[in-house]
């Protein structure tokens, strides 16, 4: 109703002004696309790890929530989840691929401590 789309097993091209947005939740979908910026949207960071998230530009994730508790911060990973969590963070690099893990704005217990819920805003350009 709100004018969103849901994008799971599917491609999705949008026109930006200086090219194009291929989007999926799909990694391997994105495989072949060459003529625009491909996004990897998925919910659980651990999917970053699958060999065809190679194929995005950009991979999105939440589900970690920033572990709720953040005590320390060392470069981009949180702490202490990141000690339980691999991708317990904020952003990761692999290769010519960025994941932006997103804290989200649910909380799986009813608890924050240094780790404010966030929305992402992105400015995706082909």
């Amino acid at each position: 109703a709100g004018g969103g789309h849901w994008i799971s097993s599917r491609l999705v091209r949008l026109p930006v002004s200086d090219g194009a947005v291929a989007i999926s939740g799909e990694p391997r979908l994105l495989r072949g696309i060459d003529d625009a910026t491909r996004v990897f949207l998925g919910h659980d960071p651990a999917a970053f790890e699958e060999p065809a998230t190679a194929l995005a530009d950009l991979a999105l994730a939440g589900h970690l929530h920033g572990g709720q508790v953040v005590l320390a911060q060392r470069g981009e990973r949180l702490y202490p989840g990141a000690l339980f969590y691999r991708y317990c963070g904020l952003r990761f690099v692999r290769g010519t691929t960025t994941m932006l893990v997103s804290r989200g704005v649910a909380d799986t217990l009813p608890v924050r401590y240094r780790c404010p819920r966030e929305v992402l805003r992105i400015h995706v350009s082909a």
